[in-house]
């Protein structure tokens, strides 16, 4: 059993239409999971500065990740890996090994830049908070700086991914996104 949903995540779609199909429909179910994930995150904290807090300490390092996707932007990755595949694997793999190499030392770097320069951050992207509750939001977005990196990550391998014609797992990632948040609820 266990095999037969490896190959079948793992199999390569063929059609424009099959692919487009698969993403459209992940896409629907990642956005439905997404208001369910907000119902209830409002029905466990209600309009509460507690949820306040919450989403604000994704405000700095959702920015990284955003900055990041300059590095990884699979649009711009794709074609340019798939050309590289077609001259020579192993200039392809060493290009590869760049981006990655250039990706990790980028968002490394902004996050632990980001990391020190929390407060003045939060100073600026959320003012009005209380001591306490600005030193919180503080520290949960320190831990949240961890998310550029994973989803940064795991944007640059669904592009090598999507070069292969390999669609599901990209599919699914912002479903279990969400399916991980709203577990932790």
């Amino acid at each position: 059993m266990p095999r037969r949903i490896l190959i079948f995540f793992t199999s390569e779609l063929k059609g424009v239409v099959q692919s487009a199909f698969l993403l459209a429909f992940a896409g629907f179910v990642a956005d439905i999971l997404a208001l369910l994930r907000d119902r209830l995150l409002a029905a466990e904290f209600g309009a509460s500065r507690s949820l306040d807090i919450y989403y604000v300490s994704f405000r700095v390092p959702d920015f990284i990740y955003t900055v990041s996707l300059f590095f990884a932007a699979s649009t711009a990755l794709i074609p340019m890996l798939l050309e590289k595949f077609s001259e020579d694997e192993k200039k392809a793999q060493d290009f590869l090994g760049n981006i990655f190499s250039l990706f990790l030392i980028a968002v490394i770097l902004l996050v632990v830049i980001a990391y020190f320069a929390m407060p003045l951050f939060i100073d600026f992207a959320a003012p009005g908070f209380s001591a306490a509750e600005r030193s919180e939001v503080i520290l949960l977005s320190r831990i949240l700086l961890l998310s550029p990196l994973l989803l940064g990550l795991s944007n640059l391998i669904s592009s090598v991914v999507q070069s292969f014609r390999r669609f599901y797992v990209y599919a699914l990632s912002p479903v279990l996104y969400n399916i991980g948040i709203i577990i932790g609820i």
